[in-house]
């Protein structure tokens, strides 16, 4: 029993790090098809890769790359949103999104939401929810301790008192930027033309009339789905239906 106990434990060893060697051949040879301007084979190198499991940041960041330079403005764009997602602070990712956004053909000004609104945005992209929800956590401690410092009596009072109320601000603001931003993650779903152009209409289907016509690389929030159409809403406000095969879902 003991033998065979090895014996299956050894084959698990082995197929682990034979599973191991073949993720980093897959990442080596995407890198070097991209080096070498292969970039349809470096696209099914990354593609391969996440199927894989490997949803890392840097990943959708080297997929995005070589989406551009093969020429897929939609997917490149699809992908430093994932990216982005995964890691707001990925500043090359955002630097990258905001270029390749430069080369679509549609200039869909956003909606007025107002300057403090703007800001809160803002604020709410720069981290990723866990980052916030662990500073959150921090603060509360942090809270607590100091309450336990003001009761205990130790140090001025004044000067515990205006660290209490700082910390609390902190608190509050942490919790509140960290519910905004999990709650908009949950309730909202974007995605990508991915087609050379497509035609926005009233209802889901050819015969409704046509009301905008977008091209590769526009974006927008998806709001419902029916019989193979998506009914999307641009950052104008316009809502349209678009067929399901001419986009891709972030």
């Amino acid at each position: 029993m003991k033998t065979r106990a090895l014996l299956v434990i050894s084959a698990l060893l082995a197929f682990a790090q034979f599973a191991i060697a073949t993720d980093e051949d897959i990442w080596n040879k995407a890198n070097t098809a991209y080096d070498q301007g292969s970039y349809a084979d470096a696209i099914e190198g990354y593609t391969s890769f996440l199927d894989r499991g490997h949803r890392f940041p840097e990943v959708y960041y080297n997929l995005g790359n070589a989406y551009f330079k093969d020429g897929k403005l939609g997917l490149a764009i699809a992908s430093f949103r994932h990216c982005l997602k995964l890691d707001p602070a990925f500043s090359a990712a955002r630097e990258n999104l905001a270029y390749v956004r430069g080369f679509a053909v549609d200039k869909v000004e956003t909606k007025p939401r107002g300057f403090l609104v703007d800001i809160w945005y803002g604020l709410a992209g720069i981290l990723s929810p866990q980052t916030y929800f662990v500073l959150t956590i921090a603060f509360y401690w942090l809270f607590c301790a100091i309450v336990s410092l003001l009761i205990a009596g130790y140090g001025k009072r004044e000067l515990v008192i205006y660290l209490l109320i700082i910390t609390a601000f902190l608190f509050i603001f942490s919790a509140a930027i960290t519910r905004f931003v999990v709650s908009g993650e949950r309730n909202s779903h974007w995605g990508v033309v991915i087609s050379p152009a497509v035609e926005l209409r009233e209802g889901p289907g050819d015969e409704f009339e046509k009301i905008f016509t977008g091209h590769e690389g526009l974006e927008f929030k998806i709001m419902a789905k029916r019989q193979g159409y998506i009914l999307v809403e641009l950052d104008s406000g316009l809502k349209g239906w678009i067929p399901q095969t001419s986009l891709t879902e972030i």
